[in-house]
């Protein structure tokens, strides 16, 4: 019973920090809008590519396989993926010249 308690009020800490969000300052990403979860299965061999391809981009998997049924649909590319593209770029030039001054350094 007391393990019961326990889990019950970390659950419930859980979704006071998630219902928190609103109105608060945040960092990070911004929010991509209205989204639909769909989830599928697709041959192993094909999602290497996929991967790489998205890596390639600087896309996350998701995006990149949004952007690319978008096109092929003739649907508008969604608006965040230029932005989250352009996001993840920077982080790795910003990621690239700390590396770079860490091996000077060494």
């Amino acid at each position: 019973m007391k393990r019961n308690r326990i889990t019950r009020r970390a659950s419930l800490a859980a979704i006071r920090i998630l219902d928190r969000t609103d109105g608060m300052a945040t960092k990070g990403r911004r929010p991509k809008g209205q989204r639909t979860q769909v989830s599928g299965r697709l041959p192993s061999a094909h999602v290497e590519i996929y991967m790489r391809e998205a890596a390639r981009m600087d896309l996350p998997l998701t995006d990149y396989m949004a952007l690319k049924l978008a096109e092929i649909h003739g649907l508008d590319v969604p608006d965040y993926i230029p932005a989250e593209q352009e996001r993840l770029r920077r982080l790795r030039r910003e990621r690239e010249a700390q590396e770079g001054q860490m091996a000077l350094s060494a």
